[in-house]
């Protein structure tokens, strides 16, 4: 632990959070320089944010020495500290910061500071952003969608009844950028299951215009991996959207959609198996620990699509490399002891029909 002091009193810290730089920020109370905690004769009680290096030291391109304090528009007592007891910090993905706290009277009261400390004006109005809800509001928590909006979640209280309070802000427009990926022809492909309910791979065909998901005669499982080549994302960039999209061919058999249930997506932010070539280990390799199963449902003109929904699957696309996605039926097999399999088109297959990744982002 390595302490450090701002004056008489002190910094009391409230929050704490980690740049992706490994910077440490910080937010509190800054006290005064004269006086004491009780009797406080100088400065006040200010709001106050630091930032420090990894090894603790502070960072003196922040601020003043590393520290910035603050008098708020709503703080017309700087030795009121009653609105000094609830506060939150969010690092957005260009450095920005986001502090929450209570106004003197009582309302959520967000503000945000640029990457060197200063107030960002362009935030609401002069860096600052009131809301009232009830007459005595708390805030609780400040997050950060992958969208750029920004939530705030507390409680509000009319004097009678207490409730839960919770507030979306949208921010400055940016300009977002929509890439398509097409599945890469080499890389794709149908693996069939060794042998039923064994969940082991046995065969692979990378060569087809279509892919497949069902069961065989044997009751084995067709399982597709289609992969898309995502490098050419900016690193920095913020990915706020992303479809998947296939087309149906055909059928072969019954259409397993009423007895084999949801399609399911799987995800890997890389490659399943040991290498993004298709190979009959990528049946049954785990996805992404962070994957949150998405299933594709029908579309216009043949297509089945699925937005990914959580920002955990968002953050699996690889802004580095490769992003992998398996599909397969909920059931591996109805049991018939016939092929009951749906074909889409995979890489091979026409121009405007092969499988689509739809990525939205913008760069901060």
């Amino acid at each position: 632990m390595i302490p450090n002091f701002f004056g008489w009193v002190g910094f009391i810290d409230y929050a704490a959070a980690i740049k992706s730089d490994g910077k440490i920020v910080a937010v509190g109370e800054y006290g005064c320089t004269a006086g004491s905690s009780l009797n406080c004769t100088a400065n006040g009680y200010k709001f106050s944010l630091a930032r420090f290096n990894s090894d603790g030291s502070f960072d003196t391109t922040f601020g003043t020495n590393g520290v910035v304090s603050n008098n708020f528009s709503f703080m017309t007592d700087p030795f009121d500290t009653g609105s000094l007891q609830l506060r939150n910090i969010v690092v957005q993905p260009d450095g920005k910061l986001v502090v929450g706290l209570d106004t003197s009277d009582g309302h959520f009261f967000l503000a945000r500071f640029n990457g060197n400390g200063s107030l960002d004006t362009t935030f609401g109005t002069a860096g600052e952003i009131t809301t009232a809800f009830g007459t005595s509001d708390d805030v609780h928590a400040v997050a950060f969608q992958p969208d750029g909006k920004i939530i705030a979640a507390g409680s509000t209280s009319n004097g009678t009844n207490t409730g839960i309070a919770l507030a979306r802000y949208v921010v400055a427009n940016v300009n977002s950028v929509t890439a398509t990926f097409i599945s890469e022809a080499a890389n794709d492909g149908t693996i069939l299951e060794s042998y039923q309910n064994s969940g082991v791979g046995a065969t692979q065909n990378g060569f087809a215009t279509t892919i497949s998901i069902g069961d065989d005669p044997g009751n084995r499982q067709y399982r597709s991996i289609l992969s898309f080549h995502t490098q050419s994302i900016p690193h920095n960039a913020v990915i706020t959207a992303a479809q998947l999209m296939i087309r149906y061919q055909g059928v072969v058999g019954t259409d397993p959609f009423p007895t084999f249930g949801n399609l399911l997506v799987d995800i890997h932010s890389s490659y399943f198996g040991n290498s993004i070539g298709l190979e009959p280990a990528d049946f049954s390799a785990p996805a992404s620990p962070s994957t949150y199963q998405e299933h594709l449902s029908p579309m216009l003109y043949n297509w089945y699509g699925t937005n990914l929904s959580t920002a955990s699957n968002l953050e699996l696309i690889n802004k580095f490399g490769w992003t992998q996605f398996r599909l397969r039926f909920a059931l591996p097999s109805n049991k018939n002891n016939i092929s009951d399999y749906d074909k889409f088109y995979s890489g091979e297959g026409p121009t405007g029909s092969q499988p689509q990744l739809i990525v939205t982002y913008y760069v901060p």
